[in-house]
């Protein structure tokens, strides 16, 4: 489940994504190995959107297979189904938030306002007055042009300063620790049977 967590997290986050740049370092971490790293391979090239859901599989396998080897209680059972069921729900509500912005961000809020706004100014800013019959002393609306290119350029300047003065923030890696002290903070509550060597 840690692992569906480090993969579903780094294809939403960019932040855990430069945590986790690839899937090697997911394997530097300690939550994967090299077969299991072949096995993701292979069941990502031909769909690469379900990478994340094999480790909820892998989990569905090992609880199967303690049920068939007789020694799974079948309330644990149920109640670890019902919790992998919710796990998978919750990470597949994530993917369909991130797929559709609901609500729009603020880039999008931007956009939508800076363009609306000099469309407007189109209509606006023209002289509609036929029955006056002065010269225009103004060819070029001067103005305008020079407030649609502050306007503009704040607007297309302001996400990089913004990704600029973040990444000078002492906690750009928030994110990033979060995730990995969960992580950390998950498998040290796995307790170890003493006459086994896997954990229970």
């Amino acid at each position: 489940m840690n692992l569906t967590s480090a993969l579903a997290w780094r294809d939403i986050s960019s932040k855990i994504r430069l945590r986790f740049p690839c899937i090697r370092n997911i394997i530097d971490a300690g939550l994967l190995t090299e077969k299991e790293y072949e096995k993701l391979q292979d069941i990502n090239e031909p769909s690469p959107g379900i990478r994340w859901l094999t480790p909820l599989h892998w989990v569905q396998q090992l609880i199967d297979a303690e049920i068939a080897a007789g020694r799974g209680n079948t309330t644990y059972v149920s109640i670890a189904m019902n919790e992998l069921k919710a796990f998978r729900v919750s990470f597949r509500r994530l993917y369909c938030n991130d797929w559709v912005c609901v609500p729009l961000v603020y880039t999008q809020v931007a956009a939508l306002a800076t363009y609306s706004y000099f469309f407007f100014c189109l209509f606006g800013r023209q002289d509609l007055n036929s029955d006056d019959f002065y010269s225009l002393d103004a060819f070029f609306p001067l103005f305008t042009v020079v407030q649609f290119l502050f306007f503009v350029g704040w607007f297309k300047n302001c996400p990089r300063i913004r990704t600029v003065m973040y990444q000078n923030c002492p906690n750009q890696n928030c994110p990033s620790r979060t995730v990995v002290s969960e992580l950390s903070r998950s498998e040290c509550s796995i307790r170890t049977d003493p006459n086994q060597n896997n954990p229970v």
